[in-house]
């Protein structure tokens, strides 16, 4: 899954596919899949194990039919090491047979598995995906699972089938309506939503602080300390859409006096 192009492979081996370009002006996510496969695989390693290798095989979650891998080898100073393994192709999973067969598992594994390859097949569908991501979250109620696991695949959900912030916050919506019948929290994209907005508050008021910080320091350069009346006007004049005509007439007044005038006529003027 790295983006990096792969050393072509020895004769008679798979070498890795090549990656499709992205269409021009393509605004969709770019999905992390190795890390939410690397957090599930590490969370339920023996769930995966049952599932799909019984014995062990290599997991191959690309959207490739015709890639499949089953050597690995490596030459230097005359010595080679050559490494043959089973694999297992998420791709042969995707018929109707074995998706009735995921969908009715109780295994955390299953559910991975089915959001792979919903990734794959909304690729570039943000619609398709979002209807896809819903249906499973919904799914994850009726497989018999724990609050705990219901909000541990989710999460991986939310790495594989990443969407649009505004389709993102319209699934949010219907998640939270939904919760309300089910009185499960949903803490993933929502949660997430809600840090973003968090973060654009803290940076606003952050803007608004240095703004006030900028003011006091010019009235404290000029004229000294203000007073606690004078900083309580410099601080509602921040939040003002006119604060850098505010900021001139703070380096420009000839005194303290006329600048506090021209605040006090400015505070009384309509609009």
């Amino acid at each position: 899954m790295s983006d990096q192009p792969a050393p072509p492979a020895p004769a008679g081996e798979a070498a890795e596919p090549p990656a499709a370009p992205a269409p021009g002006g393509d605004r969709h996510p770019t999905a992390d899949q190795d890390s939410p496969w690397k957090e599930a695989l590490d969370r339920w390693l023996d769930a995966f194990a049952l599932l799909l290798f019984p014995a062990l095989h290599a997991v191959l979650a690309d959207g490739d039919p015709a890639w499949r891998p089953s050597v690995h080898a490596r030459e230097r100073a005359g010595c080679r090491l050559r490494f043959e393994f089973p694999v297992a192709k998420l791709l042969d999973w995707d018929t109707p047979e074995a998706r009735d067969a995921l969908e009715s598992s109780r295994s955390p594994a299953a559910v991975v598995v089915l959001a792979q390859l919903d990734a794959l097949r909304t690729r570039r569908r943000p619609r398709a995906r979002q209807a896809a991501k819903w249906a499973l979250y919904r799914g994850l109620f009726g497989r018999g699972l724990s609050r705990e696991a219901i909000l541990e695949l989710f999460r991986v959900l939310d790495w594989l089938l990443a969407l649009p912030p505004s389709l993102e916050r319209e699934l949010a919506a219907r998640i939270t309506r939904f919760e309300e019948e089910v009185r499960m929290p949903y803490v993933t994209s929502v949660e997430r939503i809600g840090r973003e907005k968090g973060l654009e508050e803290g940076l606003e008021e952050g803007v608004l602080r240095g703004r006030h910080e900028t003011l006091r320091l010019i009235v404290s350069t000029r004229w000294g300390a203000p007073s606690s009346s004078l900083d309580e006007r410099l601080r509602a004049a921040v939040a003002g859409p006119d604060f850098a005509a505010v900021a001139s007439q703070a380096t420009s007044a000839p005194s303290l006096e006329a600048f506090a005038a021209w605040l006090s006529a400015r505070d009384c003027t309509p609009g």
